[in-house]
């Protein structure tokens, strides 16, 4: 699959995401940003979690 976006949205949209993700995680998988494409809808999906907070945005 490839991923084609401008590197502008991604870094905006990164640095929402990654608000929800803690600096010093007690889990070492808390410490990543979740992508997931969608390809029937050619949507990305981003998402950051700190086990009290959730961020996820469609775009």
């Amino acid at each position: 699959m490839k991923l084609t976006c401008t590197q502008s949205n991604l870094n905006s949209n990164l640095s929402l995401v990654s608000r929800a993700v803690p600096s010093r995680p007690n889990h070492p998988v808390l410490a990543n940003v979740l992508l997931a494409a969608d390809v029937e809808n050619q949507r990305l999906q981003l998402t950051g979690f700190d086990l009290g907070l959730g961020v996820r945005l469609v775009g």
